[in-house]
């Protein structure tokens, strides 16, 4: 994400690089398709009448969104100006009123009136969420929702497969967390977000929490291969500055392990899952 003035940018990737703009759709998709639609299910989203969506990006889950239910005031954030401006753009070309974006950064207090909004939507934020700034987005999403109002945070785990180089590059990415202070594993060997979701929704005074755990498989057999494909490649090349950075692998390393992982992948006997965890919780008066 691009820089702020009021911190040093922590996003462990370029998000306004073109290739991560695409990788970020590519997942949307995946997530949307792998849980069944883009929220859990929430009986009363018909009387609902505003929502925020934290770390918005491209812009894809309030544009799906504010299509599928036109009634309903949607708005995005997101630290990047001009990942801002581009879902502006692509809101106004589709002829989405009910659709806004801002610029705003989510581990800053939110710039909202408390009780805006009946619904807060997170999707993918330890991708820059530093460990100890988690409680405080959290509070910050129950201020801003009405009582009776839900916070739902859907998060992944690294990837796991057979393939050799996507667990290296998974394992460089868990420690790569660990030093960055953006992981909740004890050894680096994990992030361990998706266990703390539930907690992170119960502190911050949710109630009525529920849970659903996903498995999205991208294997050579699958039809979400192909996304799946381009995901796990784009991705752990746009990592690697944030690898390098961190000092968990060197440049030779690197290069040598992205030519391996798309070999790999290739192959007829891949097998990839990506697990995916949304929790859920109502605002008490």
């Amino acid at each position: 994400m691009a820089e702020s003035a009021a911190r040093k940018n922590t996003y462990i990737m370029d998000a306004e690089n073109a290739a991560e703009i695409a990788r970020l759709s590519h997942l949307h998709r995946l997530i949307t398709s792998t849980v069944g639609g883009l929220l859990p299910p929430i009986a009363h989203i018909p009387s609902f009448q505003t929502m925020l969506d934290i770390a918005s990006g491209p812009g894809d889950w309030v544009l799906d969104m504010a299509s599928t239910y036109p009634d309903i005031q949607i708005t995005g954030i997101d630290i990047s100006t001009l990942l801002t401006e581009y879902a502006m753009t692509r809101a106004q070309d589709q002829g989405l009123t009910n659709a806004h974006f801002c610029q705003m950064d989510a581990m800053r207090p939110l710039a909202f009136t408390d009780a805006s909004f009946d619904l807060v939507h997170a999707r993918h934020l330890y991708t820059f969420m530093l460990a100890d700034a988690w409680p405080n987005l959290l509070r910050e999403c129950v201020r801003v929702t009405r009582p009776g109002g839900i916070v739902c945070l859907t998060e992944v785990e690294l990837n796991l497969s057979n393939s050799a180089a996507q667990e290296r590059f998974a394992h460089l990415l868990a420690q790569a967390l660990q030093r960055a202070n953006m992981s909740f594993s004890a050894n680096g060997h994990h992030s361990n977000i998706t266990p703390m979701l539930g907690r992170f929704l119960r502190d911050a005074g949710c109630r009525y929490i529920r849970r659903a755990a996903y498995m999205l498989d991208y294997s050579a057999d699958e039809d979400t291969f192909s996304l799946g494909y381009q995901h796990v490649v784009a991705g752990c090349k746009l990592l690697q500055p944030f690898l390098l950075e961190t000092g968990v692998a060197e440049e030779q390393e690197l290069h040598r392990l992205q030519h391996l992982l798309q070999e790999e992948l290739l192959a007829p006997e891949f097998c990839g899952v990506l697990i995916i965890t949304t929790a859920w919780g109502t605002v008490p008066s």
